[in-house]
């Protein structure tokens, strides 16, 4: 049993648990999530939390790994967003482990037994057109850092049993890059569908495009494809041949199946097939891979890296530039909300105040919701 800094008691791994939403406006996104995670550098404040999960002593190594950890990791991405598509992607992997090795340490209380990557690119990346096509496969499920990661922070009980996983598999599960993942790969390829949510007569209603369905010949192979559906959803057979198909939300409907990008828009996670088993993973667990993938490529492949930096016709440099770009700002802010079992949502007054618009506030509405920002804020500065 987890413990977020508030003090309710959670499980990160059961899927039901329930984060609680904070939203964090900042001038800076990347600067203050980096500041929140570097509270856990500090030995009272770990010492504080390892208190919190239950764990009356942690051992100085183990706080000394949490410290380095993050203090690396952040080294790593800040070195990233100086550099170029090159070499960027290496740097982000190396901070995403120092990072998981950070939560890891903070969520059991131990320093990770890993021997090695726990991954390995596969061989025929030499034949491949697409970059996306490099695939990546796990092993040493006993003590890789891919099997080690996967038990403890996402309950994978065995990811190398899953086989091989394309660049491109990978990538279609990350919803902040679906526009541009499907400029290139199209929508068939997809497996994060974009909904929009509405009201109607006090019931909520998702709606999706039906040129991203094409896929499906029928409703049911459609709610089959999607990890819970009928928990969440009736059955949409009556509109699914409509060019707006509707997913109405059952009323007694306790968890929802979407997941989110950074702008908290939605999306319809679909099912990847794996050895001939139904996959719905971790986003954080895909971005893993998908920067092994890259990192590799970078750092042991030269004779294919090299001339897709500098001459790629095919539009995937400017979508993995971008790719990089939503793991710098992304991945921190996933980590963190593992670490404090919280939802935060770091975001601009601008920001803030288009999504206000966005879900149809009115001009009064607005200004009352900024004076009580503005009210709240000053609030703690006198405390």
């Amino acid at each position: 049993m987890g413990f977020g800094l508030d003090g309710k008691s959670c499980n990160m791994k059961n899927k039901k648990t329930i984060y609680v939403t904070q939203t964090i406006v900042t001038e800076n996104i990347e600067k203050t999530i980096w500041e929140y995670l570097e509270r856990f550098t500090y030995t009272d404040l770990v010492k504080k939390y390892a208190f919190q999960l239950g764990k009356k002593e942690i051992e100085d190594k183990v706080i000394n790994n949490i410290s380095s950890s993050i203090l690396q990791a952040k080294e790593y991405y800040l070195a990233a967003k100086r550099s170029t598509i090159q070499i960027s992607p290496l740097l982000v992997y190396y901070g995403t482990i120092n990072l998981f090795s950070a939560l890891y340490s903070l969520k059991t209380g131990e320093i990770a037994e890993i021997e090695n990557h726990g991954m390995f690119l596969c061989k025929d990346y030499e034949n491949t057109g697409y970059i996306s096509e490099c695939r990546m496969k796990g092993q040493n499920p006993a003590k890789g850092a891919l099997s080690v990661f996967s038990k403890e922070l996402f309950d994978v009980s065995d990811v190398t049993q899953l086989g091989m996983w394309s660049l491109k598999e990978l990538l279609s599960c990350i919803p902040d890059i679906e526009n541009d993942f499907q400029e290139i790969f199209g929508k068939d390829n997809l497996h994060v569908l974009p909904v929009k949510k509405e009201k109607f007569d006090g019931l909520e209603l998702h709606t999706i495009e039906r040129t991203y369905l094409k896929r499906y010949k029928t409703a049911k192979d459609f709610m089959n494809d999607v990890p819970g559906f009928l928990d969440r959803y009736m059955d949409c057979s009556n509109s699914f041949q409509d060019f707006i198909v509707h997913l109405w939300i059952k009323q007694r409907s306790i968890q929802g199946i979407t997941v989110k990008s950074i702008e908290e828009l939605d999306f319809l996670p679909i099912y990847l097939r794996k050895n001939g088993k139904k996959v719905n993973l971790s986003i954080l667990l895909y971005n893993y891979m998908a920067l092994f993938i890259l990192a590799s490529l970078c750092r042991y492949c030269p004779d294919k890296w090299n001339p897709f930096v500098l001459r790629d016709t095919t539009g995937e440099r400017r979508l993995l530039v971008k790719y990089i770009q939503y793991c710098e700002r992304a991945i921190p802010n996933f980590v963190l909300n593992e670490i404090c079992v919280k939802n935060y949502i770091f975001v601009t007054d601008k920001l803030r105040m288009e999504q206000y618009k966005e879900n149809n506030l009115n001009y009064d509405e607005i200004r009352r919701i900024a004076e009580e920002i503005v009210e709240r804020e000053m609030g703690s500065v006198l405390r």
